[in-house]
Order: C-alpha cells, then sequence, then structure tokens
C-alpha cells in the first residue's frame, strides 16, 4: 500500500487493488473461500477489505505527514528505553 501513496499522501486505491490482484494474495484468498461463496462475492469482499485497509492505514500516513510539516520530533520505539528507562526493584 505504501508503495502506492501519492505525492500529496493520498493512496490510490484501483492501484492498491490492482497490485494485490495481480500477488501471491490472491491466489490464496481464492483458495481460502473456494466453494463456500461465489466467485463475484469472494472478490467484492477482498477490494471492500483491501480499501478498507488502506482507509484506516490512511489516516496514519496523513498524521505522519502532518506531524512532519509541523516539524514534530518522531522517536522510533527502539530508542524508547534510552528516553525513559524503567527503573528496576
Amino acid at each position: 500500500m505504501y508503495s502506492h501513496e501519492e505525492r500529496d499522501g493520498s493512496i490510490n486505491y484501483a492501484k492498491v487493488i490492482d497490485a494485490v490482484c495481480k500477488s501471491d494474495i490472491a491466489v490464496k484468498w481464492d483458495e481460502m473461500f473456494e466453494g463456500e461463496i461465489s466467485e463475484e462475492v469472494c472478490l467484492n469482499l477482498m477490494k471492500d477489505l483491501i480499501e478498507a485497509y488502506c482507509k484506516v492505514c490512511g489516516l496514519g500516513v496523513a498524521k505522519r505527514r502532518f506531524n512532519n510539516f509541523r516539524k514534530k520530533p518522531v522517536i522510533s520505539m527502539p530508542t524508547r528505553h534510552l528516553v525513559a528507562s524503567r527503573k528496576r526493584k
């Protein structure tokens, strides 16, 4: 999904869906629902799930871009122990 992020921070859902449909994930998805639901319903479910995921992750992309715009400092989690270490008993 992140590789399809546009310069303005938006995510092109059609490109993400197309990339997923051309990957191994689509084959595994089909195997998971084979014979349980129709192919059309299966495809629509996958597209809706991808779009929902992109919208949720898109909020994180927007917040990251907004924080960069505001010059808000970002600390990665691996360095958290250096900033606020816990006291041992």
